[in-house]
Parts: structure tokens; C-alpha cells; sequence
């Protein structure tokens, strides 16, 4: 990722007049070159917040920063060492430093020496502070109930730990808060209008609705011919459906993890079902008539909505269930790219290649080259992107609000062909081998913040300094 920003290291300096007058310091060399004129103010943004502020030249190495002390309490800035990027505008006299990102998610649990832990997700908190510690920026995890008048008591990452602290507004909101009951709550609807009203980007703002994505992708020309037949589940499309496919899977519009999924396999004079998770799990039941079947479905079906989708004879791996799951990211200049891919491989007693129901994680192109060879094995991965690729635009172009990841789940049937399995607009983020390094999907994700918080890097401009 190469960026035409200027990292600043924030330097203490306690020589700054005691008065309330906001005043930053910056090099000679800067100062000069950014053309800043003597006791005439500039208007400095970080986050959200703008603030007219005096700026002085001083000795000092060009790419350090200094504020008084009236100005970092304004700008509320954390307790840590901080650097971050900067770009000026001469033409408006407007310095932007920044990026402040927030990570919007769950309330979080408390211990009493490693302080706020974010669950699921707390292994990609550390890891995105790390790679912004390293870049330049300020990032924080909040809450739904943290947004405040004017500022946010979120957690901010200091003395090797996530401490509650009052923080500015951000310039960009990852969502991922993992409760759709949450993302329905008025307290985020309210969060979003505000946010909207201050001209602060939130990205991937909903999960999906399985049937909403198939219908979606159905639509595009080519993306259809990759995608399984897929309808609400009633007593009248499982008729319909039962007589054309020999394996049915019959899963939650609004399930996720591989959690309640119903296998549905035809047998000689009966239908056979198994369960991937919960108490069901590994029981097999027959059923004998379709009145039998449904009245077994309704267990489910009256608790919540259900699609039924064909079942595609798949490629197996060493005999077990085998997909892959593909992570898209926008880059710099909002393009969809491929960040990873890998293959999950499920249990031997599973039907469902997902992890939390146990599923093994392995590099793709291994798997690839064991099932077609190193030539073929390429050719699939290709196919692979480009498919990915292809969705991403599409679902882009018909999904209110900003997408910026998608975790697409795909599968390769004995003929060879690839399908869409289904597309998630909150990918795990245990996806990745567990590794002492920054993996490339937080990586991307950072990436798509600075482009959101710097709008001119995606309009060319330059500043060579």
C-alpha cells in the first residue's frame, strides 16, 4: 500500500505560552513548505472536529508535531504514544491529521489486569492497533451506548491494555457488532442518522439475508450460473423441490457460524435428514411422505424463516466436506480486491465445512493441487477471483450503504464447475492461521479506512514532501 501521507510523531513539549490559545508546532522545513503564514490561523481536522489553530515554526525534525496543552485537551486526544498521517490543502488552509477509526461492536468483558476484552474479535482489535501504532493514526474500539455529545468514551489502547477514555469522533465506523438484534435496535438507527448528518462513513451496516443475496445474484447474467436454486422454504416449494434434486439443504435466512442447517438427502422410499449443530446433531430421522418431513420442519420453521436450497454434489477432500472461503476488500481507491483465500475442510462426521462447527482450516492452493494438479489447480484459483470479484460489484450495486469486506463462501462440484455457497458481510476473523503477524484482511481493512478518512487520495492529489 503506498499513500502520498505525511507521518507525524506528536512530540510533549512544555514551552508553549500558559494561555487557552489553541497552537500546534511544526518544522521550519514543513512550515515553509506548506507555505503557512505567521498569525495567520489554519483549520486543523482530526476526526470529525475542526478547530482553527495558530501554527509556529520551530528547529525540529520535519516530521515531528507538537500541540499546547489547551489544544490536545480540545482535540482529546489519547494517553499514548502517537503518531499520525497528515495531508494540507493549501487552497483551503486545512491540515488534516488523522485517521481516527472506531470499531463498533458489543459491550465487552472486563478483567482486572488485561482490561476491556472484545470476544470474538479481540485478537483483530490488537492486531489493527499494532499495524496503526506502525503506520500512523488513532484507533478505538466503542460501544453502542458510548456515543456521546460531542465526543465518545470508548477504548482506547494504552499501557498494554483497552481502557475506557474520552475520545473525538471518528472519521470512519467499522461496524461489527455480531447481534441483528442490535443492528434492528433504535439506538443504531439513531447512531447511523447522526453519523450521516456529520458526514462520518459506517461501513457494512447489516448482515445478510440469505435469500435476499440469492435473489441478488440471480440477477446477474453471469453470477446465475454459479449460484444453487434457492426459495422460502414452504410446504409447496419443498414439493417442488424434493422432485428435482436429489440433496436439499434447508438453512436459517438469518443463521450464521453453520449453525441449524437441515441436510435433506433422498433415499430409496424415504427422505433422510440430518441436523449440523445443537442437540439433533448426529441423529439421522426417515421420514417416509413429505406430510411426515414437514411436520418435523415445523419444529424449526415456526420459530424462524428458512430457505431450502439444492444441494450440489461437491468435491470432497480425504472424504470430507470441503469449501472455501474467499475475503474481498476495497483497497485504496475503493476497488474490490482478493485479500485471501483458504479451504475449509469439515469434520469427517459433518456435513457443514464451517469452523465453529470444528471445520479444519488449509491453504487453498494445496488442497487445489492435491484434487486437479498444479496446472489445473491455478486455473480454478483464477476462476475463483474472478467470481468473487464479479460478486462483490454486484452485490455493491444493489445493497444500500457501504460494503467494504465480504467473506464469500464457494464450493467446486465433481464436474468441476464453482458455485456460491452463500456471502457474509461480517467474515470471522479467525479465519487467518493464528500467527504473530498482521494478516492481510486487517491489513485491507486499514487501507479502506484511510481511504475513507482521506477523500483526496482516490482524487490524485499530491503532496511531495
Amino acid at each position: 500500500m503506498r499513500i502520498n501521507l505525511l507521518p507525524l510523531f506528536i512530540k510533549e513539549n512544555s514551552s508553549f505560552p500558559a494561555n487557552k490559545e489553541p497552537i500546534l508546532r511544526i518544522s521550519t522545513s514543513l512550515f515553509h513548505f506548506w507555505e503557512i503564514e505567521n498569525n495567520n490561523p489554519v483549520m486543523l481536522q482530526l476526526g470529525s472536529m475542526a478547530v482553527p489553530v495558530l501554527v509556529e515554526a520551530v528547529h525540529d525534525d520535519k516530521q515531528v508535531i507538537s500541540f499546547s496543552d489547551s489544544l490536545t485537551q480540545t482535540l482529546m486526544l489519547p494517553n499514548q504514544e502517537l503518531t499520525l498521517l497528515s495531508f494540507f490543502e493549501k487552497q483551503s488552509r486545512t491540515l488534516t491529521l488523522g485517521p481516527v477509526i472506531a470499531i463498533l461492536t458489543d459491550a465487552p468483558v472486563f478483567d482486572l489486569d488485561s482490561g476491556a476484552s472484545f470476544r470474538s474479535i479481540h485478537q483483530f482489535c490488537q492486531e489493527f492497533q499494532q499495524e496503526i501504532a506502525r503506520i500512523g493514526g488513532i484507533l478505538y474500539v466503542v460501544c453502542l451506548d458510548d456515543w456521546m455529545e460531542g465526543y465518545v468514551d470508548g477504548y482506547s489502547y494504552q499501557q498494554d491494555k483497552w481502557i475506557k477514555a474520552s475520545l473525538p469522533y471518528p472519521n470512519v465506523v467499522y461496524n461489527r457488532l455480531h447481534l441483528r438484534k442490535a443492528e434492528a435496535s433504535n439506538k443504531f438507527n439513531e447512531l447511523k442518522k447522526d453519523l450521516a448528518q456529520q458526514n462520518i462513513p459506517i461501513f457494512n451496516t447489516q448482515f445478510f439475508s440469505k435469500y435476499d443475496i440469492s435473489e441478488m445474484l440471480q440477477s446477474d447474467n453471469i453470477l446465475r450460473n454459479h449460484v444453487p436454486e434457492t426459495n422460502l422454504l414452504s410446504k409447496e416449494t419443498l414439493e417442488l423441490m424434493v422432485k428435482k434434486h436429489h440433496t436439499l439443504y434447508i438453512k436459517p435466512i438469518h443463521g450464521s457460524q453453520g449453525r441449524q442447517i437441515i441436510q435433506l438427502r433422498k433415499e430409496e422410499n424415504a427422505w433422510k435428514t440430518s441436523i449440523s449443530s445443537g442437540k439433533e446433531k448426529g441423529k439421522i430421522h426417515f421420514f417416509s411422505t413429505i406430510e411426515k418431513l414437514w411436520k418435523w420442519l415445523q419444529r424449526f420453521t415456526q420459530k424462524r424463516a428458512y430457505i431450502c436450497q439444492q444441494g450440489i454434489n461437491f468435491q470432497q477432500y480425504h472424504n470430507r466436506s470441503l469449501d472455501f472461503r474467499i475475503l474481498c476488500h476495497k483497497d485504496i481507491r475503493q476497488n474490490w480486491k482478493i485479500t485471501s483465500i483458504v479451504a475449509r475442510c469439515a469434520q469427517p462426521d459433518s456435513f457443514v465445512a464451517n469452523l465453529f462447527q470444528g471445520a479444519e482450516m488449509i491453504p487453498a492452493k494445496s488442497v487445489l493441487q492435491t484434487l486437479f494438479g498444479e496446472h489445473l489447480g491455478k486455473s480454478v484459483e483464477v476462476q475463483f477471483k474472478d467470481i468473487s470479484l464479479q460478486t462483490a460489484a454486484a452485490l455493491t450495486s444493489q445493497i444500500d450503504g457501504d460494503i467494504g469486506e465480504l467473506g464469500i463462501d464457494m464450493g467446486i462440484d465433481v464436474h468441476g464447475d464453482l458455485w456460491i455457497i452463500e456471502v457474509n458481510s461480517k467474515p470471522s476473523k479467525n479465519l487467518d492461521s493464528a500467527i504473530n503477524k498482521v494478516r492481510p484482511s486487517t491489513k485491507a481493512l486499514l487501507e479502506y479506512c484511510l481511504s475513507l478518512s482521506f477523500p483526496h487520495i482516490n482524487k490524485g492529489e499530491k503532496q511531495d514532501v
